[in-house]
């Protein structure tokens, strides 16, 4: 899948001074921005999310011309409804955030032996005037398999940025929606050799200990080997365990509750595994 990340099309972009370059030792990374979600039924999720979960869209699921998406807040990351042709929907990709605007870290990628696409704008025409709203950089073969890795440099990082705490906001005075979400604990990653692909993200992360990934913001990512690579699982951190369990048992939706945390009914939510653990 062709991955995008977005922002409202009313978010006029402007120039953002970056650092020319990043030494060998820098993380290129600086958090995870956006978790990609891709199903037939994008728009379904989203109102699942929104309506029946109550947390608060970054920015509204509507089609976009070359793509259809929606936003929803998860306080330290945004979780992202694309429109896709799978029928039971999956964690499709990792949108991060580069240090380093996208022309700069496609130079500096080669330098760290990692491939990718080059420079891919997303514009929009104002007035007559081409306007580029973001550029994504992609990483073909990076790990895991069968997910989408990608830079996802905005070109007014200060407005995203600004709308991102917004979401942060509006989900806390929302007290985290129905299941008391504070923000996302973990993003589980399955991969076939692990340290292989500790060597490749220490590139990009802030710190990789054992099987965690950390960045200097957002989540961190955990490691686990697999024989089906992919996005596996994402971890909610909530307020109350037991008043989130209280919720999803009343709707029928809970699955297992144990000491491995909460798991959401995969059919109430079109397929994807989600836990929630205080």
């Amino acid at each position: 899948m062709k991955s995008r990340c977005r922002i409202s099309l009313t978010l006029l972009c402007s120039a953002l001074l970056l650092p020319v370059g990043a030494s060998a030792r820098e993380p290129l990374a600086t958090r995870v921005e956006h978790l990609v979600v891709s199903s037939a039924r994008a728009s379904g999720l989203f109102e699942v999310f929104t309506r029946e979960l109550q947390l608060p869209a970054v920015w509204p699921y509507s089609d976009y011309g070359s793509f259809q998406s929606g936003g929803v807040s998860l306080g330290n990351t945004v979780l992202e409804f694309s429109q896709g042709n799978e029928a039971s929907a999956r964690f499709s990709g990792l949108a991060l955030e580069p240090v380093l605007n996208a022309e700069n870290l496609t130079e500096a990628l080669p330098e760290r032996g990692i491939g990718s696409t080059g420079p891919q704008p997303f514009s929009v025409n104002v007035d007559g005037k081409t306007l580029v709203l973001w550029t994504n950089v992609s990483l073909p073969g990076f790990e895991p398999r069968n997910a989408t890795i990608f830079f996802c440099d905005y070109k007014d990082r200060k407005a995203v940025r600004k709308n991102r705490a917004q979401g942060a906001r509006a989900l806390k005075a929302a007290r985290g929606g129905v299941l008391g979400v504070l923000g996302v604990k973990l993003i589980s990653l399955g991969v076939e050799d692990r340290a292989k692909a500790q060597r490749r993200w220490r590139q990009l992360a802030s710190d990789v200990s054992a099987d965690l990934l950390r960045f200097s913001a957002g989540p961190p990512l955990r490691l686990t080997v697999v024989k089906q690579p992919g996005i596996l699982s994402l971890t909610l951190q909530v307020r109350s365990r037991a008043a989130a369990e209280k919720y999803l048992r009343a709707r029928g939706w809970l699955v297992r509750a144990d000491e491995g945390g909460t798991l959401i009914a995969p059919w109430a939510i079109g397929g994807l595994r989600v836990r929630v653990e205080e």
